[in-house]
């Protein structure tokens, strides 16, 4: 009978350490799954925060490329404009001498000259204003690009330090993923060692 008490006793203490190593080795499986999922997805945050940056560069070249064209627009729309002004000057000059002569008034001494200097200043005062409009429509376009761009630094900034803040974390859940393992392994290594000192 006793015989049997230890045949029954060494194979309880058998079963009881096959136990504890298949729920080891589950726990094993378990932890490798799940460090594979939290690898897989620090990927996917660093994949996508590398996808948000990058759309903030093409956003940024974008806005850089619009604010250029519309200050050249801009630009070239005030030179026909200047353009456009002397032509009509010009006309305007031609007319108001031809005038003055059909009247008889001398166009380049007194009340004549007065008058087509006159028509000279108008068109340089309204130049010189729309030339100040373009000016400043041109400061606010670049103004507004600086602030953007300010902001993308920001962000972009926000972004890398998110990364690096993914990164770590990442690190320290691999750190403490591993000291988990080896905890487990040692309690599995100490369930064993214990059920073979009871045989």
């Amino acid at each position: 009978m006793g015989a049997m008490t230890s045949v029954a006793n060494l194979l309880g203490a058998a079963a009881g350490i096959g136990l504890q190593a298949a729920q080891g080795l589950a726990a094993q499986q378990q932890a490798a799954a799940r460090r594979q999922a939290e690898a897989q997805q620090y990927r996917m945050r660093q994949h996508d925060l590398a996808a948000e940056r990058r759309a903030l560069d093409d956003e940024a070249r974008a806005r850089r490329d619009a604010a250029q064209a519309d200050i050249g627009r801009l630009q070239a729309d005030q030179a026909e404009a200047d353009r456009r002004r002397r032509n009509a000057l010009r006309r305007s000059v031609a007319k108001r001498r031809a005038a003055l002569g059909a009247k008889g008034i001398d166009a380049t001494a007194g009340s004549g000259e007065a008058l087509l200097l006159g028509l000279v200043d108008e068109s340089a005062l309204q130049g010189a204003e729309a030339r100040r409009r373009t000016g400043d429509r041109v400061a606010e376009i670049r103004r507004d690009l600086d602030d953007r761009q300010r902001l993308n630094l920001l962000e972009r900034s926000r972004l890398h330090g998110q990364q690096r803040l993914n990164q770590a974390a990442y690190r320290a859940d691999i750190w403490a993923g591993r000291a988990r393992a080896w905890g487990r392994a040692r309690d599995t290594v100490g369930g064993i060692a214990g059920g073979l000192a009871r045989l």
